[in-house]
């Protein structure tokens, strides 16, 4: 099967977001900041220390989770597969499979941010 299904999809937007915010906290020029998602605040210095604090440190959860995952599976490709066809946008059949383990593995830290916003 080369597609993801609805769960994959939801975590490779959530995914996408977490980038985002990671790149607004190290103010890198390719992040997007007027994305109504990021609640980027503005007006509060310390407000925004914490969302750069809260952004980079999920950022380096995900990072972890993706590196543990690439040596659980023997699948370096994974780093690979969500730059090339999440990031960049571009289709490569053969990374496909490394897309669907990499979300996979980010979905546990998915769920778990959901349960936490749902308590």
């Amino acid at each position: 099967m080369r597609k993801i299904d609805q769960d994959q999809y939801n975590v490779a937007e959530w995914y996408l977001t977490c980038r985002n915010k990671y790149m607004v906290a190290k103010s890198s020029p390719g992040a997007v900041y007027d994305r109504p998602e990021d609640h980027v605040p503005t007006g509060d210095p310390e407000a925004y220390v914490e969302f750069c604090k809260t952004a980079i440190g999920r950022w380096n959860a995900l990072e972890c989770a993706i590196l543990d995952a690439c040596q659980r599976k023997g699948n370096a490709a994974m780093v690979g597969a969500l730059d090339v066809i999440l990031v960049r946008q571009r289709l490569q059949f053969e990374l496909i499979s490394s897309l669907k383990d990499a979300l996979n593995a980010l979905a546990e830290i998915y769920s778990g941010k959901k349960r936490k916003s749902a308590a």
